[in-house]
Formats: C-alpha cells, sequence, structure tokens
C-alpha cells in the first residue's frame, strides 16, 4: 500500500484491489476459483478501459 501512496503522491494513478480471505497468488494456485476468475476480470476490464 505504500508503493500505491507514493505512486499517487507523484501524480501517477494506481490501484489496488484486495481480496479478503484468498491467501497471495491465490489466483495462479487455484485459477479456476470464484475468486480468482473475478480477480481475472477485473484485471482484463481495467485493460481494457486504457
Amino acid at each position: 500500500m505504500a508503493d500505491a501512496r507514493h505512486t499517487a503522491g507523484g501524480g501517477g494513478r494506481r490501484g489496488a484491489a484486495l481480496h479478503p480471505g484468498a491467501p497471495h497468488e491465490f489466483d495462479s494456485i487455484a485459477f479456476t476459483s470464484d475468486a480468482a476468475r473475478r480477480a481475472i476480470a477485473d484485471r482484463v476490464r481495467v485493460l481494457k478501459s486504457i
């Protein structure tokens, strides 16, 4: 989170997505889980908006 604050402080845009209860790297370990599918869909949505 400190990295996001630093980037935002310099005028850059940065987001952080938290997935409560999901361990680090959950989207590559359990990539077929509902949480991973939502996280990947969020990334695709953001990338398409750029």
